[in-house]
Order: structure tokens, then C-alpha cells, then sequence
């Protein structure tokens, strides 16, 4: 099943190091994801856009590590609203990225 859903994070952090953060970077962040559910694809359900709440909003709370241009980031991110709009269908994920910074 395919849900196109966009979301824009509005997110802040705290650098935890203070000045080493150039060489070694330890990062809290939290914030609010609010989110639309823009299109859903075919399915074996027979679930329709008009059976989804189109606004969501999340919140999320993460950990980062930076080393030089490197970093590690773990994540959660819970639904406050039900993606579908009958059910107890809260949104749940938790995430790990691995990346670079310029």
C-alpha cells in the first residue's frame, strides 16, 4: 500500500558539548511534525483518501552524534492523530540515519 504524505518538521536542538562541537558534536532535538496525507495508492483494503484524516501532527524527540563532517542520529515519532479517521491508528516510528554534513 502506498500513502504519499508530506511533512514539515519544526524541530529544535541542543548541542549537549558546548565548544568541542566542531570535532565532536553530542545533540538532543524535539519537536512537532505536522503532516498531510496527499495521495493513497491502490490497495487490497479498498482504503480511499476520504477514510484517512488528511492533517497529522506528531511529535518528535531524537539523539545525534557528530564526528567532524559525520553523523548518527536515532529518532522517535509518535501520531497525536489517528492516520485513519474510524480507528485507533496512531502513527509510531522510530529512525536511524547515518549521513554527512557540508
Amino acid at each position: 500500500m502506498q500513502i504519499s504524505h508530506l511533512e514539515l518538521p519544526l524541530l529544535g536542538g541542543i548541542n549537549l558539548l558546548g565548544t568541542t562541537r566542531r570535532v565532536l558534536g553530542l545533540r538532543i532535538y524535539g519537536g512537532l511534525v505536522p503532516g498531510y496525507v496527499a495521495k493513497i495508492g491502490d490497495n487490497p483494503f479498498g482504503l480511499e483518501k476520504g477514510d484517512f484524516n488528511q492533517f497529522q501532527l506528531g511529535g518528535r524527540v531524537g539523539v545525534g552524534v557528530d564526528v567532524f563532517f559525520l553523523f548518527i542520529e536515532g529518532g522517535y515519532q509518535y501520531g497525536f492523530i489517528d492516520l485513519l479517521k474510524d480507528q485507533d491508528s496512531n502513527l509510531s516510528q522510530v529512525d536511524l540515519r547515518l549521513g554527512l554534513r557540508f
